[in-house]
């Protein structure tokens, strides 16, 4: 009996340090891992499968642009498309509401 408790001990006891520790061990080791550049991340080299983080790379590119360009401000209007409506489509109801 005394050799059982002890065995439920140490599994919870394990099992409780895992959880509260795996986490950030498993955190720290991909971000290890990204940091050299995902070469050896899974074994892919990024020739026949792209770069993993080819995404990442980019979203930093263009935060370095953006403080570099702090304050300027660019408007692009978005070309108007005029309403195409067929003559099967029904005829229109404007609604108004009343209280």
């Amino acid at each position: 009996m005394e050799f059982i408790l002890t065995l439920l001990i140490f599994i919870f006891v394990f099992g409780w340090l895992a959880a509260k520790f795996f986490p950030l061990i498993l955190t720290w080791y991909l971000k290890r891992k990204m940091k050299n550049g995902g070469a050896s991340f899974g074994g892919f080299n990024g020739s026949a499968f792209g770069n993993m983080y080819s995404g990442m790379q980019d979203q930093e590119a263009e935060i370095r642009r953006s403080k570099e360009q702090e304050g300027k401000v660019t408007v692009t209007k978005l070309e108007e498309k005029e309403k195409v409506i067929e003559k099967n489509m029904g005829e229109y109801i404007d609604f108004e509401e009343e209280k």
